[in-house]
């Protein structure tokens, strides 16, 4: 899981401490994290990736699964980050410290209606692990997601191939769409790992 966080701290150091803990949290939980702060070593895509994805047009929070946006601090590119977020049906989980004096995310929004993939959520320090785990809880079993985003190949026989486009329509869906299903009653229900 790819985990896009984008914090600013200012120079505050209880502000950078609450962003370190942010990115150790989803790293101990097996997330790949890329932040907005490439000169402070926490991201896992080199520059040579970005580059590469830059050049050939792709937009980093395009291969992401989610979006944290740590607003304690305005930011200007807050903005444009839940636009483009909400644009792309991307989870977004919204979190400013409870002492910071920020805003909630309501001026972002016009119509003040907030999209459900937005999540606003006030914390103090020691809440911070049990929020993340909540999201990444929500971007994992889907609750957050419309439909599946990641591609995947798989090579099959004739034979596997002719099986599922039998069962395909004895269940009136798409072979990937069954082959999903099956995956997820089999293996995933009842595994908490």
């Amino acid at each position: 899981m790819r985990i896009f966080v984008h914090t600013t701290y200012n120079h505050r150091d209880y502000l950078k401490r609450l962003y370190a803990k942010i990115v150790d949290v989803l790293k101990d939980s097996g997330v790949m994290v890329i932040t907005n702060h490439d000169h402070e070593g926490k991201e896992d895509l080199t520059k040579s990736e970005i580059e590469r994805m830059s050049d050939a047009g792709e937009n980093v929070l395009d291969k992401m699964d989610g979006i944290i946006i740590e607003a304690s601090v305005q930011d200007s590119e807050v903005g444009y980050l839940l636009a483009y977020a909400i644009a792309q049906k991307k989870p977004i989980l919204y979190l400013y410290e409870k002492h910071s004096g920020a805003k909630s995310v309501m001026g972002y929004f016009t119509n003040s209606k907030i999209p459900d993939s937005v999540k606003i959520q006030v914390y103090e320090e020691p809440d911070l692990p049990a929020i993340l785990s909540d999201f990444l809880h929500r971007i994992e079993t889907g609750e957050s997601k419309d439909l599946p985003t990641i591609k995947f190949t798989l090579r099959i026989t004739p034979q596997i191939e002719r099986f599922l486009k039998l069962k395909a329509k004895q269940y009136r869906t798409t072979k990937a769409d069954y082959l999903r299903d099956k995956v997820i009653k089999k293996y995933m229900e009842g595994d908490e790992k």
